[in-house]
């Protein structure tokens, strides 16, 4: 059996060195590529066109029609019930749908009749690990985009982390396994600034900055074991699939030369699905990850138009 991947990190680390907290993170060695069996074994969520889709056996099949444009779509932790973001004009909201792409409820109400400027945004929603709340990103109430959560049954919003006004905000949350503590992407040094990746934690009321890259880092994904976070760095032209302890103490790099977003582990931590550019559009790519190293992508959709930005979510 595979070992995560941590566990490469921590054994080369003797070789490589360690990457101190606060430290440049924009020249990494690479993982070993190694020869392994790519799997895909569950379903991967993504959206594509405006329409949310699902990936399982090795085809693709569209949950919602068109007419709708939903973005940021993600299961629930038991993988009966999708919470996504459903964009109207000036406006978005976080909705549930259930496994088959059924509409079932708003939770929340971004829409004003009164005035545009009244309207908010909803973004990228992440379920906590025991379902039963979510996590997202809205410029509610006038503010730059601050970090909300909600009841999967709705009417209980309550705004948890907000940056100073003109900061640009946050986005991109994504949840511990447990439960403890919420990853995100902050503009804090403002629109001008590379947004870094952190770590909040809601009980204490404190925040970690666990990346320092050059040029910016954003789409947080946390390790099934909680003991990595996966990551994408931008480089020049091109944007690289990291890893790292939530500490930051450890930085390995996945991939590199490409255009790749949106890491996501597979529910046993043992591969790693992501999205990637040819220079037109996004497809679905996965690798196999082990005590070794980690293997050649493998190419799951072609031509697919995927979301950049609306991420995957992975379940059995």
């Amino acid at each position: 059996m595979r070992r995560t991947l941590i566990g490469i990190v921590i054994a080369t680390l003797a070789v490589v060195g360690i990457v101190a907290q606060g430290a440049a993170l924009d020249v990494l060695p690479q993982i070993p590529r190694i020869v392994a069996n790519v799997r895909v074994d569950g379903r991967l969520l993504y959206v594509a066109r405006g329409q949310i889709k699902e990936w399982a056996g090795g085809a693709s099949r569209a949950l919602t029609q068109p007419g709708v444009r939903y973005e940021s779509a993600e299961y629930s932790p038991d993988g009966t019930v999708i919470a996504a973001s459903e964009v109207g004009d000036n406006h978005s909201d976080i909705i549930l749908l259930d496994a088959t792409g059924s509409r079932m409820r708003s939770l929340t109400r971004h829409w004003s009749n009164v005035s545009i400027s009244q309207s908010a945004w909803g973004r990228t929603p992440s379920w906590s690990p025991d379902g039963a709340r979510i996590a997202y990103a809205s410029d509610l109430g006038g503010t730059d985009m601050s970090l909300w959560t909600v009841g999967r049954g709705g009417g209980d919003n309550r705004r948890i982390w907000t940056l100073p006004l003109g900061s640009a905000g946050l986005d991109f949350p994504a949840w511990s396994p447990d439960g403890d503590q919420i990853a995100f992407v902050s503009y804090s040094g403002g629109l001008l600034a590379p947004s870094q990746v952190y770590v909040l934690t809601p009980a204490r009321g404190t925040v970690a900055k666990v990346t320092d890259v050059e040029h910016g880092a954003f789409d947080p994904s946390w390790s099934p074991d909680g003991r990595t976070i996966a990551y994408v760095a931008r480089v020049g032209a091109t944007t690289e699939i990291r890893v790292l302890t939530p500490g930051g103490s450890v930085d390995r790099r996945i991939t590199e030369g490409h255009v790749d977003r949106s890491p996501v582990y597979s529910p046993n931590g043992q591969e790693l699905a992501f999205l990637r550019s040819d220079g037109v559009t996004f497809d679905l790519y996965a690798v196999a990850i082990g005590i070794d190293g980690v293997s050649e992508p493998r190419r799951l959709t072609s031509g697919e138009d995927a979301d950049g930005i609306s991420g995957i979510s992975w379940r059995r």
